[in-house]
């Protein structure tokens, strides 16, 4: 069995089927690419037209099933991780909303995207503190529910391959748990494609779960939709950035604790760079070159 983001396949051991290893944040289970591409208006592409003949290069109800998962997202990852993922989520959008502030100015002022939006978990705090939302995913049951969570965002499907939005057209771009769930070869063409939209001197930043804690990896184990994942340490984010156009990425390390509140996100900024955290953020900017 085998995975495709974008045009690269990625091969999946076939005993793990049975975990049902898709997840709605990211790539759909065997993946088709979307033959359509839509149009482009401001930089903001409308996918699926009504009067768009779109076709899918696998069966039908493969894709069906993938979006089957998308309800069950959420329950999934409290099971899992034990704590309340939407309390997670929250936290990930104050992390994003900080690092913006602290690199671009006022978030208010800020057009950004998010690849692999899935069911919108993040965008539903993020809406609020951003100028425009948008959010790119190749699920489009994982985007309705996207949709009620964050209905002053737009959002949008796309075929995996290539955003449907043009260049530079967004202040900064992010994306949240997707890499790990992309294969090795194709993470530089995934990193290059998130960048293409991205203005020069825009913002791109990389949230994953860190390989070095151990209760990482004990609840990605328990995951059935994390069973192709293959985890990347904060260096390799780093260097993917940098070869890919987005050099001198800054770090930052959080969850170092199982219970989440305020006050342990305030404490936790102290020892942002201690490389024990559950998960990492690491962003830079975008150079003329890229």
């Amino acid at each position: 069995m085998s995975y495709r983001h974008g045009g690269l396949w990625k091969s999946i051991d076939t005993r793990r089927e049975k975990a049902h290893h898709c997840r709605a944040l990211h790539w759909p289970h065997r993946a088709g690419r979307l033959r359509s591409a839509g149009k482009v208006v401001a930089g903001v592409a409308d996918i699926v037209l009504p009067n768009v003949q779109t076709e899918w290069a696998v069966d039908p109800k493969a894709a069906m099933e993938f979006d089957r998962y998308a309800a069950d997202y959420q329950c999934q990852v409290n099971r899992a991780a034990g704590v309340s993922v939407e309390r997670l989520a929250a936290e990930k959008a104050r992390l994003l909303l900080a690092v913006l502030a602290a690199e671009l100015g006022d978030p208010k002022r800020l057009r950004v995207l998010d690849v692999g939006c899935g069911i919108g978990l993040v965008d539903q705090e993020l809406a609020r503190g951003v100028g425009e939302l948008c959010g790119a995913d190749v699920s489009l049951k994982s985007l309705e529910f996207a949709r009620l969570r964050a209905a002053s965002a737009h959002f949008v499907r796309y075929d995996g391959a290539k955003l449907p939005f043009g260049d530079a057209s967004f202040d900064a771009v992010f994306a949240s748990c997707v890499l790990h769930h992309v294969s090795p070869h194709s993470r530089a063409d995934f990193i290059a494609e998130m960048l293409r939209p991205l203005r020069r001197n825009g913002l791109v930043i990389i949230i994953e779960h860190n390989p070095a804690n151990p209760v990482t990896r004990y609840i990605v184990s328990r995951c059935a939709f994390d069973a192709d994942a293959v985890l990347l340490t904060c260096r390799e984010a780093v260097d993917l950035l940098a070869t890919s156009g987005a050099p001198g990425a800054r770090r930052r390390y959080f969850g170092f604790l199982p219970f989440r509140h305020r006050l342990v996100e305030r404490t936790e900024l102290a020892i942002g760079w201690l490389p024990a955290g559950a998960q990492y953020c690491a962003w830079s900017r975008k150079t003329a070159a890229a």
